[in-house]
């Protein structure tokens, strides 16, 4: 049993590389797209990494540029599917004893919402719909995110990070081609995704994890700040000023949290380049 437990175990580990490699590869196909969405959904049952890993997924699968995959005909029934799974994965694991104050207060903000659409909404079924899934999916990822260990909570923001460097990273590589980066339009850049704004956020959720990561990491700055200039020129080309405004703000906070590291890190970059 113990032989036989040891394969088992191996293979389960590793579901978080082969369920979303699966998934990836089947919505590049345009005749099983629409079963990747159902492959995220099964893989958000696996564990509390899995489902962050899910959503991210299944948002960048809806993202994606159009000149470079096939459209998914049924993704906004399937999403739901995903986000439904996730909340279900969660609630099972889900330690009652240790909800936080601002998971209770973010539910509350999103009864707030509905009550809101129900009287003030012109269209209220969907402004109380787009509520139920803000509710469902923050409250989703604040509780996965409270009862994870300090191992996952470090792997996890690997896995993001991964991914948003890939996004960011391909679509730098697609500039000479202007067809399918400036497809929305000729003016903002969009790269592998949909629409020049949701590029632009991306670039600037990077950059803000790697200027999190000058201040809280003992390691070389080369990297975060090569990264950080790539990301602030992705928002340039985007076109998106709440993007800049939201790295600006990251630098804002982040220097002010950390004032001493702050000081530390300029002078280790002037130093480099002396």
């Amino acid at each position: 049993m113990l032989i036989l437990s040891k394969p088992n175990l191996k293979i389960y580990s590793n579901s978080h590389v082969w369920f979303p490699l699966l998934a990836i590869i089947l919505r590049l196909i345009p005749l099983t797209a629409d079963f990747s969405y159902l492959i995220l959904a099964v893989y958000a049952l696996l564990g509390r990494q899995q489902i962050i890993e899910a959503l991210l997924l299944s948002w960048l699968f809806t993202m994606l540029n159009s000149s470079l995959i096939p459209v998914v005909e049924y993704a906004s029934f399937t999403r739901y599917i995903i986000i439904l799974t996730c909340f279900i994965s969660i609630f099972f694991r889900l330690n009652f004893r240790k909800i936080e104050k601002i998971t209770l207060v973010t539910f509350g903000l999103g009864i707030f919402f509905i009550i809101h659409s129900i009287f003030f909404s012109k269209i209220p079924e969907i402004s109380i719909l787009k509520g139920l899934n803000w509710i469902v999916v923050i409250m989703t990822l604040l509780l996965v995110w409270q009862n994870m260990d300090s191992l996952e909570h470090k792997e996890t923001e690997k896995q993001i990070t991964r991914i948003l460097s890939i996004i960011v990273l391909f679509s730098v590589l697609i500039l000479p081609f202007p067809d399918i980066g400036f497809n929305l339009n000729e003016r903002y850049f969009q790269g592998v995704l949909n629409h020049p704004q949701a590029f632009g956020m991306t670039a600037a959720a990077l950059g803000a994890i790697f200027i999190g990561q000058l201040f809280v990491q003992n390691r070389s700055i080369l990297l975060s700040v090569i990264m950080i200039v790539i990301c602030v020129a992705a928002i340039k080309l985007s076109g998106s000023r709440t993007s800049g405004l939201a790295l600006l703000s990251a630098v804002i906070i982040s220097s002010s949290l950390f004032p001493i590291d702050t000081i530390k890190i300029i002078k280790s970059f002037f130093f480099f380049y002396k």
